[in-house]
């Protein structure tokens, strides 16, 4: 019986011992690291993974270790040490962090470790809308958002919340455009670069982080892409070849156009417009009076001629060509109605082109036929363009358009007769030398009793 009890108490001084392999003198502490979802910065769910890695000096090594979510520990106990560990976080989105810590074989505790990650249950909300940049928005207002501009567009926004790693440009009916990926630890402004064909958009954006996209921002950024000029207006007064007499500021009136935001008009004492006496911009309406007077020479011939060419300007930015001969062409096809003759010399490489529109109550913008020159490149055909009366008494008025340009810039001029029937070819075709069609105009229109 005293054998027995004697074994119990060996027994029980043994368990007491700690550690059991414990050597003597062992005072240096371990230690060890903790990482979260091998060192992810963002997490979806609660649920993590801690890899733990301890070291010793000793080849007892470590053997126990503690983990919390709090840097106190409070409620942590030690447990056996194991190299990985599936770890509840604190509810809530935002930033997490576990703490762990290290024992030995002799009992001596390691640093506490630490490592974080950010935890998002939640889609981001919906962005501000994209925005395009002031110099890439072109034309009359540079906050309109209508461009020439197809390349090198930037479009920029701010991400106000955490977590977002990228966001993504969409055109709502041709989908994704471009995206630009950003630090999810960063807020602030965000951009990007892409290009766009001619069109009109509809742009909007979504941010994206580990749990997904959000909704889309809204309303999406209308976008215009307009690289198309458009057409040359048509000055209608003072008309080709007028004398404006004393009046120094006549009034200038042009046909307007839809497409139009603005026009410039230039007016210089010299055909080729090298150095114009004046050059008016942003003009809006179908009118404009100068107000200053116009140069005219006092020496004889009294008075100054003056050319005039004007274009359009449209939101984009883009202008057209010059515009140059308008003249009435009577009323050519007999109806009561006095018609319009309208040059376009730089139609199709210069070829030209002149139209006519025909008067009447419900007069279109639509051209009712189109004259054409021999078709030569750079003839200029409609740099001038005129009603010729009557030539041939026939009851109808007939229509002259010049062509300085054919016949090895010798020139021509069309004559096209008058009639209830109009076609576009010529009835008689004149030429000289030195630019002749140049100008054309008509002398008069009633005929003279001849002198007795």
């Amino acid at each position: 019986m005293a054998r027995y009890s004697f074994l119990l108490a060996l027994a029980a001084i043994a368990a007491c011992t700690i550690p059991s392999a414990a050597p003597p003198g062992d005072t240096t502490p371990p230690t060890g690291a903790v990482l979260i979802n091998n060192d992810d910065s963002y997490t979806v769910s609660t649920s993590v993974t801690l890899a733990l890695s301890a070291a010793d000096d000793d080849a007892a090594g470590v053997t126990q270790m503690r983990v919390s979510n709090t840097a106190d520990f409070a409620g942590a106990g030690w447990q056996s040490f194991a190299a990985s560990l599936t770890w509840t976080l604190t509810d809530g989105d935002g930033p997490k962090i576990v703490y762990a810590a290290f024992r030995d074989a002799a009992g001596n505790p390691s640093e506490v470790s630490s490592d974080s990650i950010a935890l998002d249950t939640t889609l981001p909300g919906p962005p501000d809308p994209p925005d395009l940049a002031e110099e890439d928005d072109t034309g009359l207002d540079n906050s309109d958002n209508v461009t020439r501009q197809t390349s090198g567009l930037t479009f920029s926004g701010t991400v106000d919340e955490p977590g977002v790693t990228a966001v993504h440009l969409y055109d709502t009916t041709r989908g994704w455009q471009a995206s630009v990926d950003l630090d999810p630890l960063d807020l602030g402004a965000w951009s990007l670069e892409l290009s766009l064909e001619e069109g009109t958009y509809a742009l909007y954006v979504k941010t994206k982080d580990i749990v997904g996209l959000s909704p889309s921002s809204w309303p999406p950024l209308a976008l215009v892409v307009d690289t198309t000029p458009p057409a040359a207006p048509s000055l209608l007064k003072p008309a080709l070849g007028e004398n404006t007499g004393a009046n120094k500021r006549p009034v200038f009136a042009w046909m307007g156009l839809a497409e139009a935001g603005s026009y410039e008009l230039q007016v210089d004492d010299s055909a080729d417009f090298s150095s114009p006496e004046h050059h008016w911009t942003n003009l809006s309406g179908t009118s404009y009076t100068p107000g200053s007077d116009l140069a005219a020479s006092a020496s004889v011939p009294v008075g100054t001629r003056y050319y005039l060419r004007m274009r359009a300007v449209d939101a984009a930015g883009d202008a057209s060509r010059f515009g140059f001969s308008v003249a009435t062409a009577g009323d050519v096809d007999h109806d009561g109605y006095g018609d319009l003759l309208i040059g376009a010399y730089y139609w199709s490489g210069a070829a030209g082109k002149a139209y006519l529109y025909r008067g009447g109550p419900s007069m279109d913008t639509l051209a009712d036929l189109a004259l054409y020159g021999a078709g030569t490149l750079a003839g200029y055909f409609g740099y001038s363009a005129a009603s010729a009366g009557d030539v041939n008494g026939d009851g109808y008025a007939d229509m002259v358009v010049g062509a300085y340009g054919e016949n090895g810039s010798n020139g021509r001029a069309y004559l096209f007769r008058g009639g209830a029937a109009l076609d576009a070819t010529s009835d008689l075709t004149m030429s000289a030398t030195a630019y002749f069609g140049f100008s054309v105009a008509w002398l008069d229109a009633a005929p003279r009793r001849r002198p007795t």
